[in-house]
């Protein structure tokens, strides 16, 4: 049952850091926007 905690745990771990970094990378975004040093912005779809 231990291992089984273990995955999980290193797993939810796993899936914060990756969080975070998507966090970090969308306020820089953010901040280049408001900061004027965007020109345009491309998306994917209609």
């Amino acid at each position: 049952m231990r291992s089984v905690k273990n995955y999980a745990e290193r797993d939810l771990h796993a899936k914060l850091d990756r969080a975070q970094a998507r966090l970090l990378d969308l306020e820089a975004a953010m901040k280049a926007i408001r900061g004027g040093e965007v020109d345009s912005i491309m998306v994917d779809g209609p």
